[in-house]
This record gives C-alpha cells, structure tokens and sequence, in this order.
C-alpha cells in the first residue's frame, strides 16, 4: 500500500540503497514504462533495487491509466457508426412494451430475461442489452474476445515520474499526509482507506492539532481515534460539544453536517466519561445544546449523566434545563439585538464568531446604515480567521446580491431554491465599499499564503530626497488561471489526469481526442449510466 499511495498520489517510485545496475535491465524497465505513457525524470537516479516492487508499481500504474478495467461499447462500430437516436429510442420502447406484455416468444433470451427479436435488433451490432443498455455477461465476454485483436490508441499521453530515495520518499509521503489533514476543504472518499493505512504507519508525532481545522477532517481523525480507544489524543482534536456529535455522526455513517437526524452508537463506561468530561470543559454550553437540542436530548438516553451528577454537575445541571426547555438560545439574544439596532453590542458578541459575523455582514450593514462603518472596520479587524473561499464567496454574493431579482439559496443537502430577492437593501456606496474591503482583503490573504515570491530591490525617494532601498514582492500567477474557476469544495471531486471546479474554460486542441470519463460505485443497485456533450456557440445556442 505504501508504494502504491506514492506511485498514484505522488508520482514517486522510492528506490533503495543499492549499487546494482543491470544497464539491460534498466534500459528494459524505463522502455516498458514509456510503453504505458510514462516518463522519468531523473533516470539517472534508477537502481536495480525498484524491480523488487515491480509487481507493485505495474498493478498501480495500471490503476493509474484504468487499464485494469474490463469495458466494452454499446455498440459495435462505435464511434464511426450509430444508431439514429429517434429509430433507436422507438426500438427500445417497442421492446420494453412487448416484453412486458409477453408478446416476444422468439429468438435471443438474455441473462436478464429480456428477449431480443431478430427483426428489432440485430443482436451482432451491440455489445450490451440493447432495450435496457445494461450489460450482458455472453455479449460482454463476446465483445472482449472481438477486442483482443484492436490495435492500441497510438496516441498516449505522457505523464511524469520521479525516482526517490526510500527516506526522502517517506518524508515527502508524511508531508502529503500532513497536507490533507490541514486542508480546509473535504477530503475525496477515494482517499479514506489510504489516509488510515498512513496514519497507521506514520501515527500522529508529528501532527498539529490545531491546524486540523475542517469539520469533515475533524470528524474523520476523531473516528479514527474513536476506534483506536485513543481518546487521550482525541481530547486534542474534540474542542466542542458539536465535535462530538459530528463524531458520532460519523461512526454511524450519518450526515456529518447535522442537518438531519443522526444516530448514536451504544457507548461502554469510559465512552461515556470521556463524552461527559468533554461536555464539562465546555466554555458555552448552554448555546452548544440549545443549537442542536433534539439531538442532545436524544444523547441523554445514552450516556445517562445522572449517574456521574456529582463527578460533572455543570453538565448534568444543563441537561436538566435542556429537558425542560429553559435554554436560552444565542440566536435569540442576537435577534432581539437586531429588534433593538443595538449594533455596538452586536459587534461586541460577534468579534469572537467570525464564522456567525460574515454570515450576518448584509444584515448588519442594513440595520447600522449610519454606522456602517464600524460593521467594516470589524470586518478588517478579524479578516484572518476568515477562510479564504468564504472571503470569495462573500465578494462575489455582495457585487451581485443588490442588483440581481432572484436570488439562489443552496441548502445542507445541495438542494436549491431560486427566491425573489429584495433590492437594494443598501445604498450603492456602502456595497461598493464592502467590495472594496473584501477585494483588498483577499489579496492580503493570497499574499500571506503564496509560495511562489521573488523580491526585487527598488529604491524610493523620500521628502527631503534622500535615497531608500527597499524590497519589493512579486508573486506569479499563471494567464491560465484566468479560465479556472476556483473549487470551493472538492467532495465530491473525481480523481483522474487533472481535474477542475465546475464552469471552468480550456481551449481545446482539435487534432487531438478529448476523453471523457464518469466513474461511480454502488453497493446494491444497478444503475443505468448516460453519458452525454452538448456544445454551445458564442450566444449560448445549442449547436
């Protein structure tokens, strides 16, 4: 497994120490390679200590390019040759209706019980079902043995390698662990198996708890942890009683974001004092339980804080109020502060919840439309426990939000509703100024975080015209980038040669083949898959 996540997520093959070159075997390994599309590169680098994993780095390179993967066409002569689309869909259904009447008597009985008449479809031109386009395994094994004898696609396109020493190859691959963890986005599901494998081998030493940040991240290490009994290690990752109910949403396969009813597993004696430990330490309880109430209810008949009264009696105190609806709610207080227009006390609550303020920050700017400049000068002050993709999200909302009739809310479970949107809640210097504040904002955010700086030396003339050496910073960003639209959540992203958020633009090159691929998995049903391209022209008509 551990050559396997470097080959395919790295693009590294480690390499021992070892002083043994075979030059035929190396020329003979680095061909076979270029052969599948790969390329080194630092050849030099090779010894003949990588053959040891050669059946490691063949069934990973295959995996790579999909070749491990048995699949035919629908039909016969693809692509040269199709079926009209409106003959072929009269077909299917003259099809599904005769066999479902139990007209058909006659001719191909297929695995699935379909029959297939010879006078609707010549069963030699498909290589699957042709009325329900689902696979049949005597046309598929058919097809596969028609296949052996096709030429290979001559064109290949080459990706790149690097050979490593083993020790560096580890460090690099415990970087890539650490990478993922401080992500602030989700984690590919594709990528949990191996992220547990790494954690097994490298174990949380040289982890920093406070940079996992993510919920979703959160929730994964904490399940992990959960499973280990680790939960001396757990106490550094769970700060709050919500951690511990996405955690438990976790271990249950529920939804993680809470915004549905989730399940609870059965907890033993320590479970339950570790739960009840955390809950104590909580700085605001009472706002964690009245967020998620029915779900902490739900608890209590789980972990029966009555029993541990004395041992945590903040927490037992709360649960008792819980249960006799006398929580007062956060959002509560901040609505009757809004009722009120009280801004000063609401920046004062609001300075420590980030998060809560930038979702209010339209709001706010309404209600102080005098004072909008404190609700701005608020928004300076906390800029940096604001993630980046928020800072986006929220640019782009308020140049759009006060000129736009409809606007688009999207939903926990990305269901969407288009409602019709107040207009001009603010007046237009106040928008344009929060733009302007964000804008300046985001690059102060891009260029604390950019990688890529070079620093040139400038001198400046001051006022009494003495002469001042200064550094300037220059940071490159690719004309490319320009069409790339930034992913602002990568959960749901494929894994293949390059992949991008969804309204990106490339320019394609025409003498080349574009290969699309979707790729899902299901457990227990079977799914009819269609694959479609609809190209537009300049004005968005349908060519």
């Amino acid at each position: 497994m551990l050559e396997k996540i470097l080959i395919k997520r790295l693009a590294i093959i480690p390499v021992k120490k070892n002083n043994n070159i075979n030059k035929t075997k190396k020329i003979t390994f680095l061909a076979w390679c270029i052969g599948f599309g790969y390329e080194f590169k630092n050849s030099e680098i090779y010894n003949d200590s990588v053959l040891e994993i050669f059946d490691k780095i063949l069934e990973t390179l295959n995996e790579i390019r999909w070749w491990n993967v048995e699949k035919v066409p629908l039909f016969l002569w693809f692509p040269e040759n199709t079926p009209n689309d409106k003959e072929y869909f009269e077909k299917r259904i003259t099809g599904f209706v005769w066999n479902f009447l139990g007209i058909f008597n006659e001719w191909k009985k297929l695995k699935n019980g379909l029959i297939i008449p010879e006078w609707l479809f010549d069963i030699k031109d498909f290589w699957a079902d042709p009325i329900t386009q689902f696979q049949d395994k005597w046309l598929f094994e058919k097809a596969l043995k028609k296949q052996k004898n096709k030429k290979w696609d001559s064109h290949i396109e080459l990706q790149f390698l690097t050979f490593l020493e083993e020790k560096k190859a580890l460090q690099e691959l415990e970087k890539y662990l650490q990478n993922i963890l401080y992500s602030k986005s989700s984690i590919k599901e594709s990528l949990h198996l191996e992220l547990e494998f790494l954690l097994d081998y490298f174990w949380l030493e040289n982890i920093d708890f406070d940079k996992i940040i993510f919920k979703e991240i959160k929730s994964f290490i904490s399940k992990y942890l959960w499973k280990k009994w680790d939960f001396w290690i757990l106490k550094n990752i769970i700060k709050t009683p919500t951690d511990l109910l996405r955690l438990f949403a976790s271990l249950t396969n529920s939804d993680i974001s809470l915004a549905t009813k989730i399940k609870f597993p059965k907890f033993k004696r320590i479970q339950r004092r570790f739960i009840l430990e955390i809950l104590e330490k909580s700085w605001d309880l009472q706002n964690d339980f009245a967020k998620y109430s029915d779900l902490w209810k739900k608890l209590w008949e789980y972990i029966h804080p009555g029993e541990y009264s004395k041992k945590y009696p903040k927490t037992f105190w709360y649960f008792q109020k819980l249960r006799n609806w006398k929580l007062e709610t956060f959002n509560s207080k901040i609505r009757e502060l809004i009722k009120q227009k009280n801004i000063n006390k609401i920046l004062e609550i609001l300075k420590n919840k980030p998060w809560i303020f930038i979702r209010m920050l339209h709001e706010l700017l309404e209600i102080a439309w005098k004072d909008y400049n404190k609700v701005l000068q608020e928004l300076e002050k906390i800029w940096e426990k604001i993630e980046l993709k928020n800072l986006l999200i929220l640019k782009s909302y308020f140049e759009t939000i006060e000129k736009s009739k409809y606007k688009t809310v999207i939903n926990k479970k990305w269901k969407i509703k288009i409602l019709e949107n107040k207009q001009n809640r603010l007046f237009s210097w106040v928008d344009m100024k929060t733009v302007e504040i964000l804008e300046k904002i985001i690059l102060k955010k891009l260029e604390k975080d950019s990688k890529i700086k070079e620093f040139n030396k400038i001198i400046e003339i001051d006022k009494d015209n003495n002469k001042i050496e200064k550094e300037a910073e220059t940071i490159y960003l690719s004309e490319n980038l320009k069409n790339i639209t930034i992913p602002l959540s990568s959960r749901k992203a494929l894994d293949w040669y390059y992949t991008c958020g969804r309204w990106s633009r490339f320019k394609l090159d025409t003498t080349k083949t574009l290969r699309l691929f979707s790729y899902w998995k299901e457990r227990k049903n079977i799914t009819d898959l269609d694959l479609s391209v609809i190209f537009f022209n300049e004005n968005f008509g349908l060519m």
